[in-house]
């Protein structure tokens, strides 16, 4: 978020000595950095080295494995940074919500449109991307 919010204040910075200050483009801009000031200055850094290393929690990469026997792999983000075609699932979004807080070989069981889903937990991971 950091790298994000120096960019757009340059990326404003240029537009206004190029367009004016009044350009709906850089209302875009300004709103966007605002939004992303108010979580950084929210945000708490969460240490991934500390506490236990197989429990699945924010951050976690996550492999799971269904009954059939075929894996999955996804890491546990922030909503902002979520994106499914990437593996990246939001904590709220329902895969995530069950298997917060499970132990590397424990079942969770994902509610899903078509019913319940039962998933072992494979392994945890706390690699940075």
């Amino acid at each position: 978020m950091q790298a994000e919010l120096a960019a757009l204040v340059a990326e404003l910075s240029a537009k206004e000595r190029a367009e004016g200050a009044g350009h709906a483009e850089s209302v875009a801009l300004r709103a966007r950095i605002a939004e992303l000031e108010a979580r950084l200055s929210s945000a708490e850094p969460v240490d991934p080295t500390s506490g236990v290393r197989d429990v699945v929690r924010f951050g976690a990469r996550v492999t799971m494995r269904a009954p059939d026997g075929a894996e999955r792999t996804i890491r546990i983000v922030g909503v902002d940074e979520a994106n499914a075609g990437e593996g990246r699932v939001a904590f709220v979004a329902p895969v995530a919500r069950a298997l917060l807080g499970r132990h590397v070989r424990e079942i969770a069981v994902i509610k899903t449109p078509r019913g319940e889903e039962e998933v072992e937990v494979v392994s945890v991971a706390f690699d940075a991307e």
